[in-house]
């Protein structure tokens, strides 16, 4: 599992969304077991981030999404990827929407 303190939500390019405090945990899959370990594929991934916002009404729930740590107060990238996000139909703009948002990779 890794962990940061912000990501934001991309749909062609422009900026429509953020949220605060993400995890993303992999999935992963049994693939050989030689007796004393085992090995493992990555079966996907899916994330959860905190108090999402939207700045613009998205035009789908698939996002452009960047996930970064904080690093001595800078903005450190971590991760960047498309998700399916599945945000309330009746989403206020420009507010902080006090749930947990889960976002699942998708290609």
């Amino acid at each position: 599992m890794i962990k940061g303190e912000l990501g934001v939500f991309y749909q062609d390019g422009e900026q429509i969304g953020g949220f605060h405090d993400w995890t993303v945990t992999a999935t992963l899959a049994p693939t050989h077991d030689f007796g004393i370990s085992q090995s493992y594929n990555s079966f996907g991934w899916r994330a959860r981030g905190r108090n999402p916002w939207i700045l613009k009404k998205p035009r789908d729930y698939i996002f452009d999404v960047v996930f970064y740590n904080v690093i001595k107060n800078q903005l450190i990238e971590n991760h960047r990827d498309r998700v399916k996000a599945l945000l309330p139909n009746t989403c206020p703009i420009n507010e902080i929407i006090e749930m947990t948002l889960e976002m699942y990779h998708c290609d």
